[in-house]
């Protein structure tokens, strides 16, 4: 009875709250909201675009009993980070392992003490968000608490807490090119820029007043500190270049959009919906919230696309309202070797024959963003992304109007 009751939870509550490209570009990786992660392959995808087929998981494990909130993955190893802390696995020994549960190689935990009433409570903190610096081999996260922890992979050990928010945090992500700079999002309703070598906090984008404030200056919007228009920072996202950052609460109904460098206010888009997530690509904004909608915004504000994820959004279920929407990720649908990144690196200064491809690959291998180009023609989006969110259902999009077919997360009822 306690196994049907949890099959019938999980095929009805199901939440797919993070997604990831693996780092050779070959397998899709979602995580959900009870710990089970799903690996997808991406030339199994490629054979299925023109079809309507549902395919299921190459493999599928429990990590966790609890929420799996982010993934990264680098050249060996896969990071998820969950409910108790960040979960390290070696990607190819996960991904060729057999059993239903699998043991991290390394576990990364985030714990502080406080004193209340005379006692000692211990809190374990649950991880948000994780950026992973090639250079230091350190792991950098977003925790629940106003503090960014960072671990050393090579042992697991706590070796910095960064103080400069005053709420939880929701999410991490470095500067490019040079990630010399990380940026977090908080529920204290702002962007924190960081200096990684020094480890400090420089200011604050807040998301309220809508105004970049310098760190020196110790002020904030009024309602900053005490959050009294409960607006969080759930996601932001910076391009490739550094040059812009967009940022988004849970619960305003519009995003902003700053000169990173300059850091000055560009655009401000208002939405009917909240958003959930938001994504730079080819000089335009894609975002997604809880509408059930995909939405393409040029960089001066204006709506260029409205697009429904669902081609019938009470397909799953006739009682069930829209499915809100929680991440977009990229899927690479192109075949690319290591050889070829190699190719494109020795030939940098090759920049007028290799530009296009160039533009693709590295930024691939740069970090999460692992794409394929989009291309505007005749008003619509070329491409291939997931969207995930509330159902056991992932739409794979194809540039088209409807989802060419959709992945199968959990499906109990065959089991």
């Amino acid at each position: 009875m306690n196994e049907q009751y949890k099959r019938l939870k999980m095929n009805s509550y199901t939440q797919i709250l993070a997604s990831e490209v693996s780092h050779d570009g070959k397998y899709l990786i979602f995580g959900s909201n009870f710990g089970y992660l799903n690996i997808y392959s991406v030339s199994e995808l490629r054979d299925l675009q023109n079809q309507t087929n549902n395919i299921t998981p190459i493999r599928k494990v429990q990590i966790t009993n609890e929420a799996i909130y982010c993934i990264h993955s680098n050249k060996e190893n896969i990071f998820i980070g969950h409910s108790n802390g960040v979960s390290m696995y070696n990607f190819q020994t996960l991904l060729r392992g057999k059993s239903e549960k699998a043991e991290p190689s390394l576990f990364f935990l985030y714990e502080t003490v406080t004193k209340r009433n005379r006692k000692t409570i211990k809190c374990l903190h649950e991880v948000n968000g994780i950026a992973y610096d090639e250079e230091t081999k350190r792991l950098y996260a977003a925790t629940g608490s106003p503090k960014v922890c960072v671990w050393d992979t090579q042992n697991g050990e706590v070796v910095e807490e960064l103080k400069g928010h005053f709420k939880y945090l929701y999410e991490i992500k470095f500067v490019p090119p040079s990630n010399e700079q990380f940026l977090t999002g908080s529920e204290d309703g702002t962007v924190g820029v960081w200096d990684k070598l020094n480890s400090k906090i420089l200011g604050k984008f807040d998301l309220i007043s809508c105004k970049y404030i310098e760190n020196e200056s110790n002020s904030v919007s009024k309602n900053t500190k005490t959050n009294e228009n409960n607006c969080y920072v759930n996601c932001f996202d910076i391009d490739k270049d550094g040059r812009w950052l967009v940022a988004s609460s849970g619960d305003l109904k519009y995003f902003c959009l700053w000169q990173f460098q300059t850091r000055t206010l560009f655009a401000i888009y208002q939405t009917s919906g909240t958003t959930s997530h938001l994504k730079f690509s080819n000089g335009q904004i894609l975002s997604i919230g809880n509408e059930g909608f995909l939405y393409k915004w040029s960089l001066d504000g204006k709506l260029l696309q409205r697009i429904r994820v669902f081609s019938d959004p009470l397909s799953l279920n006739s009682k069930m309202p829209i499915p809100a929407l929680f991440s977009i990720v990229f899927i690479p649908f192109k075949n690319t070797t290591t050889e070829d990144f190699e190719k494109i690196e020795s030939n940098k200064s090759s920049k007028i024959q290799i530009e296009n491809e160039l533009d693709l690959l590295v930024s691939r291998k740069r970090k999460l963003d692992q794409i394929i180009q989009f291309v505007e023609k005749e008003n619509q989006i070329e491409g291939s992304f997931a969207i995930t969110g509330n159902s056991v259902e992932i739409p794979i999009f194809l540039g088209q109007e409807n989802a060419s077919f959709h992945l199968v997360f959990d499906n109990w009822s065959k089991k």
